[in-house]
């Protein structure tokens, strides 16, 4: 089965099309610019993976409250997690060096700090280099 390549759709019906695909379990979205708040609520999606750009002009809200596995790389930065406590597993992975004195370092904790209650958090090599 091939994949879908390029889909133009504002968030709402995103948003709207995810929800009706009781089939779909696992999600990979890769540089889904200008795409602002991932919302759904469809049971059957249990495992997103994302690859964020680098525009910095926007965010990604993800409110999936049914998610377990959840796997986000490249500007991990511009990932705002607000209702996924059903969340197992996660793995962070960043393509660039985080400024200490940036508001990288704040986001980066606060992803953090929405991720406490996982039983698995898997931090690629960036994540930790000193």
């Amino acid at each position: 089965m091939g994949s879908l390549k390029l889909l133009s759709l504002k968030d709402k019906k995103f948003n709207e099309v995810l929800n009706g695909c009781s089939l779909l379990e696992d999600l990979s979205l890769i540089e889904c610019y200008g795409l602002r708040k991932l919302n759904f609520t469809a049971s059957s999606i249990k495992n997103l993976a994302l690859v964020l750009g680098s525009d910095e002009r926007w965010k990604l809200n993800i409110s999936c409250p049914n998610l377990m596995s959840f796997d986000v790389s490249s500007h991990v930065e511009h990932a705002y997690l607000t209702n996924v406590l059903s969340l197992v597993n996660a793995a962070i992975n960043f393509s660039h060096k985080l400024s200490f004195f940036s508001n990288d370092c704040s986001d980066f904790k606060a992803l953090l700090e929405k991720l406490r209650h996982c039983k698995v958090i898997t931090l690629g090599d960036q994540c930790v280099l000193v």
